[in-house]
């Protein structure tokens, strides 16, 4: 019989070889944000627990979102891994990236579209209702009510990751501080959203006359746009997380928490701004 040719990897044993049950880099990111999701719910929960003096519901809560926060870890992909001059490397990690906003990202887009159901039938029938009925356009009670909706569940979000941080660094008054700062994290939200809408609202009869050639302009121009404000709206965001957490905010790890959001935010907001 033949022996083994050591030159030759036998099939089966190569210990390098890729996981076949490896998830894809889209869905990776999908699980490290539904972990996030349910990680800043749980904290969220904490926070509620805490204020209706339920110590032991709370302590349950944080144990959630330790859980959650370890299932997170093991699927992060760290931007430092990332090859620039491979666009495979990149590929994959942009990909990584929109499958991790998309959880929440869909949460405020249900959140908004409750919210704009609610809101159109408390305005039915109203002349404002009426008017915008005749002129094709959003009547004032449904766009406050999709505003409203998404904002609901993104301060709990915000407010759910601050809560158990500044419990780890001991401030005075953690609740406070999380509500405080869950407001103001989440405001930032808004600011490219409407931004984006001024934007397209101005471009519209532009569009009409330019065809597709305009869209494409438009896209073109939009998603770099789009990328950067998403980009410095979420690195925002974590200044105001770390600042309401009691958490450092200059080192290292502050410097990585950043970037790591900057690039978070980055990735969804180039492919918004180019899909309009």
């Amino acid at each position: 019989s033949e022996g083994l040719d050591p030159s030759r990897p036998v099939a089966g044993l190569d210990l390098y070889a890729p996981d076949p049950n490896e998830p894809g880099a889209f869905k990776k990111g999908f699980g490290v944000g539904v972990a996030g999701l349910k990680s800043s719910l749980y904290g969220a929960g904490a926070l509620a627990a805490r204020v209706i003096n339920q110590p032991a519901l709370e302590q349950k809560a944080l144990e959630g979102v330790a859980e959650q926060n370890f299932i997170a870890e093991q699927g992060q992909i760290p931007h430092e891994s990332v090859k620039l001059t491979d666009p495979v490397s990149v590929g994959k990690y942009f990909s990584y990236l929109v499958g991790q906003a998309a959880p929440t990202m869909l949460t405020m887009l249900a959140g908004g579209g409750l919210g704009a159901g609610l809101g159109a039938l408390a305005g039915r029938g109203t002349a404002a209702a009426l008017a915008a009925r005749a002129a094709g356009t959003m009547a004032p009670a449904t766009k406050a009510g999709a505003y409203l909706g998404a904002v609901a569940p993104d301060v709990a979000m915000e407010t759910g990751s601050i809560y158990p941080e500044a419990l780890k660094t001991g401030v005075a008054n953690p609740v406070a501080r999380s509500l405080a700062g869950g407001v103001t994290a989440a405001s930032l939200d808004f600011l490219p959203l409407l931004a984006g809408e001024a934007y397209y609202k101005m471009l519209r009869a532009t569009r009409a006359r330019g065809g597709f050639g305009a869209m494409a302009k438009e896209a073109a121009i939009a998603a770099p746009i789009f990328g950067a404000a998403e980009a410095a709206q979420e690195a925002g965001q974590s200044v105001i997380e770390r600042a309401a957490a009691g958490q450092p905010l200059t080192g290292d790890e502050a410097r990585r928490d950043y970037i790591e959001s900057a690039l978070g935010g980055g990735a969804p907001g180039l492919l918004l701004g180019a899909l309009g």
